[in-house]
């Protein structure tokens, strides 16, 4: 399987500069740090694609990361429309994940935070829970 990043990718700095327009190294590493992870959450988008073609013994010719998206090609198609549509299915389903972890790391960092600005909050839901 071969993994690619098409030229396009090059342009999505020019699209993160003029969305986030950063006036210092800060605010330029925090674009550069939101672009990786909108790179990253495609990968994995499409690396459930991938996943889910070899569970059904697809073989994955490989994984083109562009501006826009992905694409994971496949030697061949499988014949049943089941494993075309556990396929098609892999893709959205992994970013549903993706977004249930990082709904769940945003409610904990919350809940953490309340604790650590108002410990006897903190304190008086653990006495509840006992």
């Amino acid at each position: 399987m071969e993994i690619r990043l098409h030229f396009s990718v090059l342009l999505s700095l020019l699209v993160t500069y003029f969305i986030f327009r950063p006036t210092n190294i800060a605010d330029g590493l925090l674009a550069l740090a939101w672009l990786a992870g909108f790179l990253i959450s495609i990968f994995l988008h499409e690396l459930g694609h991938a996943f889910a073609a070899k569970l059904v013994h697809a073989e994955v010719k490989s994984i083109i990361i562009w501006l826009l998206g992905g694409l994971t090609t496949l030697n061949r198609e499988p014949e049943k429309p089941i494993h075309r549509l556990v396929i098609y299915v892999a893709g959205p389903f992994m970013t549903f994940l993706l977004g249930l972890l990082f709904l769940a790391l945003f409610f904990i960092r919350q809940f953490a935070w309340q604790i650590l600005r108002y410990p006897s909050i903190g304190g008086l839901f653990f006495r509840l829970q006992s």
